[in-house]
């Protein structure tokens, strides 16, 4: 694009327009780069104006305007709509259900096993690997959540399911390997003391 005394901050503007109602709109409203807002002179500058569809449909019209609040001539195009940057979905919102309810319920029954075993005091290397695995699990899954959000943009049932199981193994699971490890230590220490009584 070209332009020539431009008064004030023009910017570009483009809205999107989906098929249930709703709108989004672009600008370049940035103080530098391709996003940077219009002013002044340019003989000539590639400019973008990005649209991120985080796995929605897409838009059904579009309208690109040049929004100026002074005096200034403005000269645009050839104009081009290009795909970049964006990943595909991993996988789909039934998908995601399902893995999600898969995870739940495993993650139900592993909790109940560690909960009888530790009750009863029994198979303390197993309750204790059991919990450590989990918080492994866990902090894997908050990183993948992580990488799916900000470096990927995935859509939101990608993402908040990888996030949510990832911060409740790592809070829970961390909190009780923390309080199983900590009786432990006690009733080894019970142990000696008794053995030392017994001596």
């Amino acid at each position: 694009m070209r332009y020539t005394g431009v008064e004030g901050a023009a910017y570009l503007e483009m809205w999107s327009f989906f098929a249930d109602g709703s709108s989004y709109f672009s600008r370049t409203l940035a103080d530098e780069g391709p996003l940077a807002s219009v002013t002044g002179d340019s003989d000539g500058r590639d400019f973008v104006l990005p649209f991120t569809l985080n796995g929605s449909p897409a838009p059904v019209r579009i309208e690109f305007s040049v929004v100026l609040p002074g005096e200034g001539t403005v000269w645009v195009g050839p104009l081009s709509l290009e795909g970049f940057g964006v990943s595909a979905a991993w996988w789909s919102e039934q998908t995601s259900a399902i893995i999600g309810a898969s995870l739940g319920v495993a993650i139900g029954l592993v909790a109940a096993i560690t909960g009888l075993l530790s009750g009863r005091r029994r198979a303390r290397k197993t309750v204790t690997r059991l919990l450590a695995g989990g918080v492994i699990f866990g902090v894997v899954s908050l990183l993948a959540g992580g990488v799916a959000l900000l470096v990927l943009s995935q859509p939101r049932h990608i993402w908040y399911p990888l996030a949510l199981i990832g911060v409740i193994l790592v809070v829970v699971d961390g909190a009780v390997l923390a309080a199983t490890r900590r009786a432990q230590q006690a009733d080894e220490f019970t142990r000696i003391k008794a053995m030392d009584t017994l001596a």
